[in-house]
């Protein structure tokens, strides 16, 4: 009986030593992987490098959004497999930046911020694999906003002036 509770509680552990690792319930080999996500000045957002180790190309939308209450329980990044799913968040036109990753390409994107967003935002990576379709959720803390100046630049651009750039 001892002999079991201590294998047990070995295989609990081991297996909590591997979810930081991003060997989750899931997770393939080849899948892609976001190497870094960084804060990013100008323009505010966040630069994004992503890795596709597999021997298939993949599409990959990418967005930054409010953080929401999941994604600071837990402990900042999340993976989601949606099968079948038609939500609304998913579509091509929700994303800032849909592009194809090549098989064996990494790349770096810089992602821009909406202005009304805090200094805490959550990048959402939509990645559509040839058998399912993966959501990564990452937490990203964001430079602080100008406002005054994002403000500035709208209103001239609403006016039909383009804003002079140092």
């Amino acid at each position: 009986m001892i002999a079991f509770s201590g294998l047990a509680l070995l295989l609990l552990l081991g297996a909590l030593a591997l979810i930081p690792l991003g060997l989750r319930a899931g997770d393939h080999a080849g899948d892609v992987l976001l190497l870094s996500v960084e804060p990013h000045v100008a323009p505010r957002g966040a630069a994004v490098t992503i890795t596709n180790p597999d021997h298939t190309p993949v599409i990959l939308g990418m967005s930054l959004r409010s953080a929401g209450l999941r994604l600071r329980l837990e402990s900042g990044t999340y993976v989601r497999l949606r099968t079948g799913s038609t939500a609304p968040e998913l579509r091509a036109d929700r994303q800032a930046r849909v592009v194809v990753l090549d098989a064996g390409e990494t790349r770096r994107f810089v992602l821009p911020a909406d202005p009304r967003l805090g200094r805490r935002a959550e990048l959402v990576t939509v990645v559509g694999q040839h058998d399912r379709l993966r959501t990564v959720h990452r937490l990203v803390e964001l430079p602080r906003p100008d406002l005054r100046r994002e403000y500035a630049r709208d209103q001239l651009r609403e006016a039909g002036l383009e804003p002079l750039e140092r």
